[in-house]
């Protein structure tokens, strides 16, 4: 497939931290080669051509590539579609989403990792998952982990291409082999029913490729989905979507609040509140001031209590969405099919406006220091508040 970067890079002091679209886990210098080129990767000049070519002649405006760690080559992992994990930070780790998924309905690499941490100096691995994320893995695993805090510890929370979200204890650099992540908590985010139903497992592929479709009251399919989505944290809560791969079309999604202080599976014990009024969704939640909006990918963007899950409103933009949304300047912004819908944030439901951009947001919109940037599949728009019109 005919990918760009899907990643959102991460940036740490002087470093960029980005997946590639060839599955690579990277480390940059913000400075380039500017200041020289750091290491422990040196070898920037042959990296940038084809095999057996002639090596370029290095610019100070190169990029210089501290390391880099193939997940394809060094795990070895089977990404499906694409790697768009955006790469956590936390200590000296980055924390790393491989996207290990499947081949013709079939994963692949079964025993595979999903997540890694690896040593954010060197690129050294140092810890993964056991597994078994792999193992039950539906599609492809999209998702990026997230850092909580809660009951005097520290979480990786990781939703997994199994529907499950994961919280584990943190890597540590101590040891020279890799180790296993200890997992605290999981929290199953498919609610009953969605995996079964009269007590027998409902088939995954089987509904993709247009088997028998088993329908709730309003017409929508109900069947297992993973996490696509990032799960959010906030409060000593984690809030989490659940989705699928928008070619398998319409069906029943959920939206999880759980505890993020838990231990063992907390699938019943954990979940706070849970919302089934949410289509399937790619979308990371927004939370604040108290409300949660979730946008599903059939176009609908849902406003929520965060404390009680009740149904403040629901918005129809009557576009695709694959975007998230962005809680800025008392607005809400999502991207859509055909640009950016933009809502007041609050308890009551109120459209601002549509902004045409000529192609699609996929991307997420993002602010910083009043100026909004929105990135469209053809453009990056930077907007400047310049304050009231007189």
């Amino acid at each position: 497939m005919k990918l760009g970067i899907c990643s959102t890079a991460t940036i740490d002091d002087d470093r960029v931290y980005v997946v590639t679209n060839r599955c690579e886990a990277i480390c940059l210098d913000v400075d380039g080669m500017a200041d020289g080129n750091d290491g422990p990767f040196t070898a920037e000049a042959s990296f940038m051509v084809p095999a057996a070519a002639k090596p370029v002649e290095l610019a100070p405006i190169d990029a210089d590539i501290v390391w880099r760690f193939d997940m394809l080559r060094d795990l070895p992992v089977f990404p499906h579609d694409a790697t768009n994990c955006s790469i956590l930070i936390a200590g000296d780790c980055a924390y790393v989403g491989t996207g290990n998924g499947v081949y013709d309905g079939r994963i692949v690499l079964p025993t595979a990792a999903s997540l890694v941490a690896l040593d954010k100096r060197t690129g050294r691995l140092l810890a993964r998952d056991d597994g078994s994320i792999s193992a039950g893995t539906f599609h492809g695993q999209w998702s990026s982990p997230t850092l909580a805090t809660a009951g005097g510890r520290e979480f990786v929370v990781y939703g997994g291409g199994d529907g499950v979200c994961y919280g584990f204890d943190p890597a540590t650099a101590t040891t020279d082999a890799a180790a296993v992540f200890r997992q605290a908590w999981k929290c199953d985010c498919n609610p009953p029913g969605y995996r079964e139903r009269g007590g027998e497992p409902i088939d995954y592929w089987a509904l993709v490729r247009g088997g028998v479709r088993t329908l709730d009251g309003d017409g929508m399919l109900v069947s297992p989905s993973e996490i696509i989505s990032s799960p959010v944290f906030h409060d000593g809560r984690i809030y989490v979507t659940i989705g699928q791969d928008p070619l398998h079309g319409a069906g029943r999604g959920a939206l999880t609040c759980l505890r993020a202080d838990g231990s063992g599976d907390v699938s019943q014990t954990g979940v706070l509140w849970r919302y089934l009024g949410i289509g399937r969704s790619l979308s990371t939640v927004s939370v604040a001031d108290g409300l949660v909006y979730a946008a599903e990918q059939a176009g609908k963007i849902h406003c929520l209590d965060a404390a009680t899950g009740e149904l403040a409103w629901v918005y129809d933009t009557r576009e695709d969405i694959w975007s998230s949304t962005l809680v800025a300047d008392g607005k809400v912004y999502v991207g859509t099919r055909r640009g950016l819908t933009v809502l007041r944030a609050g308890r009551e439901r109120k459209h601002l406006g549509d902004v045409r951009l000529g192609s699609a947001v996929w991307s997420v919109p993002t602010a910083a220091n009043g100026t909004l940037y929105v990135a469209s599949q053809k453009h990056l728009f930077a907007v400047e508040n310049q304050g009231e019109m007189p």
